[in-house]
């Protein structure tokens, strides 16, 4: 059986993917897309975390953020178990979008950025931070890696549903 050349219809649609191309360069942004909501009907929210040492990459991130992205923003970093955190005011004079600690239960909205506080794990579930205090003991505390997973958890049932 002979092979049909596909040479005739490669160029088609080369043309045709170019047009395209060339149209939504030229298109003007829309504001704010489906993307940044979640599946929860919330805000999406992005994940940052570092270790004890990542005062200075946070707030260059946060000072060349859009006041309006329409992103939910949660910093977790590593930190000591007896430190005390001034990270969100820190943050907060660094951007123009409200820093808030973040607080059991709290409701996550968009264009606004939530810090750890001190000795605790956090995670989201349902649209909410949640808050449970680091356990006692020499053991290893990861809550960068508890915090990302359990977004992860998030956009892994949404996708399923």
């Amino acid at each position: 059986m002979k092979k049909r050349s596909s040479r005739k219809t490669a160029p088609a649609a080369r043309k045709k993917a170019v047009k395209s191309a060339e149209r939504e360069a030229t298109e003007k942004p829309t504001g704010r897309t489906e993307l940044r909501k979640s599946s929860q009907g919330g805000p999406a929210i992005v994940g940052i975390g570092a270790s004890a040492g990542g005062l200075e990459a946070f707030m260059r991130l946060l000072s060349n953020l859009a006041p309006d992205t329409g992103l939910a923003y949660v910093v977790v970093q590593h930190l000591p178990r007896e430190h005390d955190s001034l990270l969100p005011e820190l943050l907060g004079r660094s951007t123009t979008i409200p820093v808030v600690q973040a607080g059991d239960g709290m409701r996550i909205e968009a264009d606004h950025a939530y810090v750890i506080p001190p000795d605790t794990t956090m995670t989201v579930i349902d649209g909410s931070l949640h808050l449970v205090r680091r356990p006692q003991g020499r053991g290893v505390h990861l809550p960068v890696d508890a915090f990302l997973s359990s977004l992860a958890e998030v956009h892994a049932r949404a996708r399923s549903q």
